[in-house]
């Protein structure tokens, strides 16, 4: 018995050693591992009190690794700052200061224009006629902000001679990811908006933070928030008005697209004192999604005695009247709704100006009260 105990411990530094190979196969080795700067100190981590699509982890030097809810991970590096060697091959990095960026997400230019960083921004994924914004619409007719091309279909070569800095899209550019593999092989590095998929609207308008970091305008960016917060606070004490509301598109498949609930207008809805016909409408699949596609039987079915309906006009075209909305099928005839006149259309300026998050509640509680009058971002159908 003794032989065989020399014999085991004569075997234990070997043993350990493939203990120690096969630990940083798992779950530390692509995660602990992977963020050990040897050059950098972890400071902590940036404080949200609402968004849950990102995160940001602090280091020292001006140094943050910022992680999205799509898996993309961002190593921000400070001006003048060197990027580690240990930084993973699988992260983007984003050089300071961030400039002649291409902003393709729409929603995300109100961002810019709130962070006065439109100075920034030398391409945009919208041509001018297309803006609702006035500031970046002058922009564009003095020649300082260019089109670049939409998000499918990017001029690379322009891009490419005016030294962009990054591409700021919003999920669609994952329908062609292609491009995204084709402009980061021409060195420019590719950013993600997923702010999209936050469930309240002050976890949206809390992607200011991240902007902030990005663009050096910290300060700046948690002023701002801090000034919305206090408006939803207030936005809060609106009581239940007990009417029912539903938003929704029609697709060219005849085929209807509401918000679920967990989408940001859904919320914002209810906080200016709706009730949100879809709220027991659960997002599909393993990622938050702000619509689900539904047969229109199904919509018809809890849609029928809605209220009041807001047809989204991102998504649904050719509708500019009651009689247009009736000819994408026989079932809005029998709506109360519709046979009421309470359907509203939304302005092609609502998802450009995301950060007025606030102004656009206050003008749904308006829009529930029947008060039609001054409305911006909706529009009764006639």
């Amino acid at each position: 018995m003794a032989v065989k105990k020399k014999k085991i411990k004569h075997w234990l530094p070997v043993i350990l050693v493939f203990l120690l190979l096969f630990s940083g196969c798992g779950a530390g080795g692509t995660g602990e591992a992977q963020e050990r700067f040897s050059e950098l100190e972890k400071t902590g981590e940036l404080p949200l009190q609402w968004a849950r699509e990102f995160s940001v982890d602090r280091y020292a030097g001006g140094y943050d690794v910022i992680r999205v809810s799509d898996g993309r991970t961002y190593f921000v590096v400070p001006e003048k700052g060197t990027v580690p060697d240990s930084v993973p091959e699988d992260w983007t990095v984003l050089q300071k200061p961030l400039k002649n960026i291409d902003v393709v997400s729409s929603a995300a230019m109100d961002v810019f224009l709130k962070l006065d960083a439109m100075d920034c921004v030398d391409f945009t994924g919208l041509p001018e006629n297309q803006w609702y914004l006035p500031e970046v619409r002058e922009a564009m007719e003095k020649g300082t902000i260019l089109y670049g091309g939409m998000y499918s279909a990017p001029d690379y070569e322009q891009l490419r001679s005016h030294q962009c800095g990054v591409a700021v899209e919003n999920t669609m550019i994952y329908h062609t990811p292609e491009v995204m593999e084709q402009l980061e092989s021409l060195g420019i590095p590719v950013f993600v908006d997923c702010s999209s998929g936050e469930e309240t609207p002050l976890a949206r308008l809390e992607w200011l933070r991240l902007y902030g970091i990005l663009l050096d305008r910290e300060e700046l960016a948690d002023r701002l928030l801090s000034e919305q917060t206090d408006y939803f606070q207030k936005l809060g004490e609106i009581p239940s008005t007990g009417k029912t509301v539903a938003i929704f598109s029609i697709n060219t498949s005849g085929e209807a697209v509401v918000r679920t609930n967990t989408d940001y207008l859904a919320s914002m809805l209810e906080t200016a004192g709706g009730i949100y016909a879809f709220s027991d409408l659960k997002p599909a699949g393993k990622h938050v999604s702000s619509t689900a596609t539904i047969a229109m039987e199904q919509f018809y079915k809890t849609a029928k005695n809605t209220d009041i309906l807001i047809v989204n006009s991102s998504l649904t075209d050719h509708c500019e009247t009651l009689e247009e909305l009736k000819e994408k099928s026989p079932m809005f005839q029998n709506m109360k709704a519709v046979q009421s006149g309470s359907v509203y259309i939304t302005e092609d300026s609502l998802y450009q100006s995301s950060m007025e998050l606030g102004d656009i509640t206050d003008e749904m509680h308006r829009l529930i009260q029947g008060q039609d009058e001054g409305l911006v971002h909706f529009r009764k159908l006639q």
